[in-house]
């Protein structure tokens, strides 16, 4: 494989495991993954191997049921990996930033990094701003 075909096929993945956190299936990303993978999230920090990955990711498919994760379609890489940037939404359904915002639809952006082992993800890393759904929901900037 080339690298520019091993380029394309890491995006294909990285486009399905977004489309997978999207789903509502615990198990969906799981196929990206190695069995030891990890995944970080700047403010829910590490998780490693897929147990831990899904009982995180079933968390907050409580907190957020129609949770949409999509790529933007920028798209950088290096041997190891591929960074992407990417909007997240959910509707509010708590009411712990006000109840005013409950049922509102919140949008943020982020940018993640994902190690490879071939074409399966080894570490997803996620970096975005904590206060961005509150700012999203009262129309901040």
């Amino acid at each position: 494989m080339t690298e520019a075909d091993l380029h394309r096929s890491r995006i294909e993945v990285a486009t399905a495991l977004f489309g997978a956190w999207s789903g509502t299936d615990l198990d969906g990303p799981r196929r990206y993954f190695a069995d030891d993978g990890v995944l970080y999230d700047i403010i829910g920090g590490e998780h490693r191997g897929w147990p831990a990955i899904r009982a995180y990711f079933g968390h907050g498919r409580q907190r957020y049921p129609d949770l949409v994760l999509e790529p933007t379609g920028d798209f950088w890489s290096r041997p190891d990996g591929l960074a992407m940037l990417w909007t997240m939404s959910a509707t509010q359904v708590s009411d712990h930033l006000g109840p005013e915002l409950v049922g509102k639809r919140w949008t943020v952006e982020g940018m993640s990094y994902l190690i490879f082992d071939g074409l399966t993800v080894v570490r997803e890393a996620d970096y975005h701003d904590g206060g961005s759904r509150e700012r999203s929901l009262r129309g901040g900037p």
